[in-house]
């Protein structure tokens, strides 16, 4: 039972947005991962502090603090671990609460983004963080505790943001589709707007494909689709229908005269040649276009009409009145000097007079070595924006390109580039501390407060910085490497400056080819279902079974799942790959039989993204049904932190399943943040003890302790009790003492193909193996 069905599952759009997706999300920061405020003085009693847990069982957790700032956090996972509540008080009562804080807890900005936090989560601080929370501090003082389930939270809110941006805009380009320029167009006409529609028809694209590959065509339809955008009037929409296809609406109070404007300031922008192949490339285009409401012109009228005026113009096969040849730049010199398109409000030079002195400084051959490229994007600006207005908003846009102007020679270039972000060009900077010096000299005269109409505004930048080579051969390389080390300024938490590192170019490559490799190995049928047993503690009896995913690549490397499933769950292919692992799962598990004719349960992994899908439950049940699972023959495994995303949708979507038979098993349990009177309500059967807290619970006492508190727990409510991760027969041993039924590990059996686990059940063998220590569980 391995490999995919013959017909292809479905594709989802990847949410690993290539760089042309502009997508504006509302900033998220640190201060929303707050869960509580609470917290007590130093000098506070543990005495009390039992007392305001007893009070509050919702209470995660409480900051010490001197003077408003943090000495320690205490949380009650952490009381849990230390000692057993039953005897606290009368051992600990007197004592202050500093005895048992963490005097070291992570401490995070409250201005910190998401982003950022979440792949410190994925660091080495991570058990720390998702296991006691962190302290959310401002300028050092205290503002909350946050915590990981929060930050699960946030992140997926966001992402499905994402994926609602991708299904209405094109994957290439990132302008709105086919579907969502329809949809603006009629309602702008059930709303009696007035404005026109243009259409645009690449010409000769068909003989860029054909010569220089799609690569190189989809290049140019990425280069098209931003020189339209940076024309477009306010309230205009572009689109990419398809192929070669945009359109444009412009917006009210349009007339010919406007139309023919509209076209010239994009003839003027396509006027700078783009690289094709490697030589210099003019784009042109074809128009047609139409105006309304036009009297007998419904919706689909209006469309047909511009698209056979565009193909009139296509076929005459004269120059398109858009396209019009302009004088090469001169050699560079000082910006004053130079003819080039001016940004309206900052006077500075924009992205197109940039990209043409670079091209012109590497076409002379002066670009080749030291030249320094920095890029420049002005830290949280849209709060300006939407606080102050838009009239602040350019005050301090302006001032920004006066100061920066007046950091740099007479002979170095410096543009707006777009927003909030510039861009400086400087020579003769030749060793990576010049650059240094030259990036922190850009940086400081932005220090100083914007000094405005009855106030003043501090702003930070982010930095991206990159040096050109002798290996350097055209000016996309330049820009790309700064924009990337920008990118990795913003990631690491903005105000500060990032130099291009060539390593994360190559992880960057490596992470995007690995995402493309996934899309393909879902069509060719690349993934198999690998089976870990799960057997009684006691004698060692097969009980059930975990289906493992396993990527087998076309070079004959198996690779575990830790690898690639969190790029599935990025883009999206976790939702059909989910849905084939439950099938094929479900139809392996029909052969299963022991010699007594027991039958055995297999358990699937679920991850949030398939479980908020609002289809997750009637597919789920259509798959269950088409694979004539009986009750009990499928147990539903889900992280303890996914559980408690969202966990009113949890319950509900597992109580239905628990109606029809499924199981449910909360996975590493023990290392989130569930409140016990929500576990206490979860449609859980199965709780599965974490192998962190196994493999430890002999040279740390404390996570001995957590386990037997885990066991009372389960026993309080009814559930039974899996230990994962077990290798040694001293920790089956003690597991077995502590009455947990299951286990799972090496001791009992390694993960398996299905044809050898069907072939362990059928001869119904038990018992335990000794292994080495340290080796994995999966």
């Amino acid at each position: 039972m391995s490999g995919l069905p013959q017909n292809p599952l479905p594709f989802v759009p990847p949410s690993i947005l290539p760089a042309s997706f502009r997508l504006k999300l509302p900033f998220r920061s640190a201060r929303e991962l707050v869960v509580t405020t609470a917290w007590v003085p130093e000098h506070t009693s543990l005495e009390r502090v039992y007392r305001m847990f007893g009070s509050d069982p919702s209470l995660p957790g409480l900051a010490i603090l001197r003077d408003r700032r943090p000495l320690g956090l205490l949380t009650k996972n952490a009381l849990v671990e230390r000692f057993s509540y039953r005897f606290s008080h009368e051992l600990f009562g007197h004592k202050p609460v500093t005895v048992f804080m963490d005097s070291s807890p992570i401490v995070i900005e409250a201005e910190t983004s998401l982003d950022i936090i979440e792949k410190k989560l994925g660091g080495s601080e991570s058990d720390e963080m998702t296991e006691n929370g962190f302290l959310i501090v401002e300028e050092g003082r205290y503002v909350g505790i946050g915590s990981w389930q929060e930050l699960v939270r946030k992140i997926s809110s966001r992402r499905e943001e994402v994926f609602s941006f991708m299904a209405h805009h094109d994957g290439l380009t990132g302008l709105p589709n086919r579907l969502s320029f329809m949809r603006d167009l009629e309602g702008r006409l059930l709303r009696g707007e007035a404005g026109a529609v243009v259409y645009l028809d690449l010409n000769g694209f068909k003989e860029v494909n054909d010569r220089h590959g799609h690569e190189e065509g989809d290049a140019l339809l990425t280069r098209f689709s931003e020189r339209l955008e940076v024309v477009l009037p306010p309230g205009a929409m572009a689109a990419r229908l398809g192929g070669d296809e945009f359109a444009v609406i412009l917006p009210a109070a349009v007339s010919e005269s406007s139309i023919r404007l509209f076209l010239e300031r994009l003839r003027d922008n396509l006027a700078s040649p783009c690289p094709v192949g490697g030589q210099p490339y003019r784009i042109a285009a074809s128009a047609g276009s139409v105006i309304f409401p036009s009297p007998g012109l419904d919706l689909k009228g209006i469309l047909r009409m511009a698209d056979s005026r565009m193909y009139e113009e296509k076929k005459r096969g004269r120059r398109p009145r858009m396209v019009a040849d302009r004088p090469e730049l001169p050699a560079p010199v000082a910006c004053g000097k130079l003819s080039c398109s001016l940004d309206s409000l900052t006077g500075l030079p924009d992205r197109q007079a940039l990209y043409g002195y670079l091209e012109e400084r590497f076409r002379s051959g002066s670009g080749s070595s030291g030249m320094l490229l920095l890029l420049l994007d002005l830290d949280y600006f849209s709060r300006v924006n939407d606080l102050f207005g838009h009239g602040l908003g350019d005050s301090v846009l302006r001032e920004t390109a006066l100061r920066l102007r007046g950091a740099v020679r007479e002979s170095d270039f410096v543009a707006r580039i777009g927003g909030d972000e510039f861009a400086v060009v400087l020579s003769g900077v030749e060793t990576l501390d010049d650059a240094r010096q030259a990036a922190e000299g850009v940086r400081s005269v932005l220090a100083a407060p914007f000094v405005l109409p009855e106030r003043e505004y501090i702003l930070s930048a982010s930095l991206g910085v990159a040096l050109s080579s002798p290996e350097s051969r055209e000016f996309q390389e330049i820009v790309g490497n700064a924009d990337m080390a920008l990118m990795g300024a913003k990631e690491a938490g903005r105000s500060r400056t990032h130099f291009f590192d060539p390593r994360e170019k190559k992880r960057r490559a490596e992470r995007y080819k690995m995402a493309q490799d996934l899309y393909r190995a879902l069509s060719r049928g690349e993934f198999r279902l690998w089976y870990q047993p799960i057997v009684e503690t006691a004698g060692g009896r097969i009980v059930g079974a975990e289906a493992l995913l396993r990527w087998a690549r076309e070079d004959g490397r198996i690779i575990g799942p830790d690898l690639f499933v969190p790029l599935l769950e990025e883009n999206g292919l976790i939702v059909p790959l989910g849905e084939w692992v439950l099938e094929t799962a479900l139809r392996a598990r029909n052969d299963w039989a022991s010699p007594e004719g027991a039958k055995i349960f297999v358990s699937v992994n679920v991850s949030g993204v398939q479980l908020s899908r609002p289809d997750f439950l009637p597919r789920f049940l259509q798959i269950i049904d088409r694979c004539n699972a009986e009750p009990g023959a499928l147990s539903l495994e889900l992280t303890e932190t996914v559980a408690m995303q969202d966990p009113s949708g949890a319950e509900g979507v597992l109580s239905a399943l628990r109606e029809r038979g499924v199981r449910c098993a909360l996975d590493d349990f023990g290392t989130g943040f569930s409140s016990l009177a929500r576990l206490c309500r979860f449609p859980a059967d199965l709780l599965k003890i974490d192998r962190s807290f196994v493999k430890q619970v002999f040279d740390h006492p404390e996570k001995a302790e957590v386990v037997r508190t885990l066991v009372m727990l389960a026993r309080r409510l009814s559930l039974r009790l899996c230990a994962e991760g077990v290798e040694r027969e001293e920790e089956r041993e003690f597991l077995s003492g502590l009455g947990v039924e299951w286990l799972q590990g090496y001791l009992a059996s390694r993960p398996m193909p299905e044809e050898a686990f069907s072939r362990m059940v059928k001869e119904g063998r038990r018992g335990f193996v000794s292994v080495p220590c340290g080796i994995g569980s999966h």
